[in-house]
């Protein structure tokens, strides 16, 4: 799939330029978001909620929409159940390929307060992380002409940042850019961030409560299946293996559901046709004009006669 858009012809430096003022609002942002934990700190509903808030309100300064085309509600429906169904994707066959090997056992869960309020908490920081980390690059990108695949790889190695000074294991962060390159992807070919916070929401709920004693209880024998750097071992490889996979080889083929079918390009008119009359003229009228155009032309020529009778008779006149 291509883009809608095709990238600005712009010099170097306006390109430096572009990418510098994304840089700018990507930093000026998680800097703001740092000190909006601090301030509200211990209280993670909270956090989520208002940083989702400054997220979208700055992206919104900056220019960006969560729709990059004016695509109609059934189509953003469209788009938002199948970013979600390609999350839910990842979970569900990574489980089932751990079950095969005795990775792990399900036990039920318990849905009460505490389960909902994390429903909501998983809800903002979707919003948040999924408008900073892939609609502000890949927006500033775009406008600076930067391929799409090149965006794309960048938003998704911003995506294990939030850890890396955690000491997170390497399955934690292959599986973090994974699905970054997945949600990321989604953006870029879905039309804008309703299909990549929809993909990264359905993530987030099915590796956090939904897995963790809420719809049911998942447990671990070999690694760990969750956000962040508490994934680990194989079961992280394998996620991530199938993020990616999904992204290069079942999203292209998804073009038909998240764009809709092309338009068809108007037919060239006939040779000799390329004028049409002018509306409200009818036969008549053309009929009119025709003659009066013949009369213009027939003036010169009776002009000239006119001349020539005149010198005639002034010949005869002379002695």
């Amino acid at each position: 799939m291509e883009s809608s858009e095709p990238a600005p012809d712009l010099s170097t430096r306006a390109r430096l330029a572009t990418l510098g003022t994304g840089a700018a609002w990507l930093l000026g942002l998680a800097a703001l978001l740092q000190v909006i934990a601090v301030v509200i700190g211990g209280s993670p509903p909270a956090e989520a909620a208002v940083g989702a808030l400054v997220v979208d309100v700055a992206a919104g300064r900056a220019g960006i929409l969560w729709a990059t085309d004016a695509a109609a509600r059934p189509l953003l429906v469209r788009r938002v159940l199948v970013a979600s169904g390609m999350a839910a994707a990842v979970v569900l066959v990574t489980l089932v390929i751990a079950g095969v090997q005795g990775w792990v056992r399900t036990e039920p869960g318990h849905i009460d307060g505490l389960f909902l309020l994390a429903i909501g908490t998983t809800v903002g920081v979707s919003i948040r992380d999924e408008l900073l980390l892939r609609a502000v690059p890949i927006h500033f990108a775009k406008k600076a002409g930067i391929g799409n695949q090149a965006a794309i790889a960048f938003a998704a190695a911003l995506s294990p940042t939030p850890f890396l000074l955690e000491g997170a294991p390497a399955a934690s962060v292959v599986l973090a850019v994974a699905t970054g390159f997945l949600f990321a992807s989604l953006y870029v070919y879905a039309g804008g961030a309703w299909a990549a916070i929809a993909a990264r929401c359905t993530w987030s709920l099915a590796v956090g409560p939904f897995s963790h004693g809420g719809v049911a209880d998942v447990r671990w024998r070999r690694g760990e299946l969750m956000e962040g750097s508490n994934a680990a071992g194989p079961p992280a490889f394998m996620a991530a293996l199938i993020a990616v996979a999904l992204a290069l080889l079942v999203l292209p083929r998804l073009e038909r559901l998240l764009v809709g079918p092309a338009q068809p390009e108007p037919a060239p008119p006939p040779p000799g046709e390329d004028e049409e009359p002018e509306a409200g003229k009818d036969d008549a009228e053309e009929d009119e004009e025709d003659e009066a155009a013949e009369d213009d032309a027939d003036e010169p020529s009776k002009a000239a006669d006119a001349t020539d009778a005149e010198s005639e008779e002034r010949d005869e006149r002379k002695p």
